[in-house]
């Protein structure tokens, strides 16, 4: 069982409700807290399933980012941990826009964290491959077992 945690700040500049409901948008959270640390307020959100990882999934397939989203993951992954920042503002949008450059989320951005004993399984339920992708993958197999 994943353990999933999203991080934001809340700026002084931004509506919490906001805040909230962009993390809302790419997560099913089970606890969602507060708390400041040196003088700035944080959302914390929690989770401990992969169903909470199925908005942030189904964003992903309909833009169609498969592929791109398999790369930062892989990217973020450390021994059973995957790390990965996304845009605040197109996350309250309903949409994935992944932070590669500190600095890139005026905002700030929404860290994620997931813990997993198989954390490629994880990679494979969020961002599966393509199916046209796997038939040429497949047939590119089967033609290299001709030879």
């Amino acid at each position: 069982m994943p353990e999933i945690t999203v991080k934001t700040e809340i700026r002084n500049t931004e509506d919490e409700g906001k805040v909230r409901i962009a993390i809302e948008n790419i997560i099913n959270f089970e606890r969602l807290d507060t708390y400041q640390e040196n003088g700035k307020r944080y959302f914390v959100a929690k989770a401990y399933s992969l169903k909470a990882l199925d908005k942030i999934a189904s964003l992903i397939k309909r833009q169609r980012i498969e592929l791109t989203a398999r790369s930062i993951f892989e990217k973020g992954l450390e021994d059973n941990v995957i790390r990965f920042k996304l845009n605040k503002q197109a996350a309250f949008a309903n949409k994935i826009s992944f932070v590669t450059v500190e600095g890139e989320a005026t905002l700030g951005a929404i860290e994620i964290e997931i813990l997993a004993e198989e954390p490629r399984k994880i990679i494979d339920y969020i961002a599966p491959i393509p199916k046209s992708l796997r038939k040429t993958k497949e047939q590119g197999d089967k033609s290299l077992e001709q030879l």
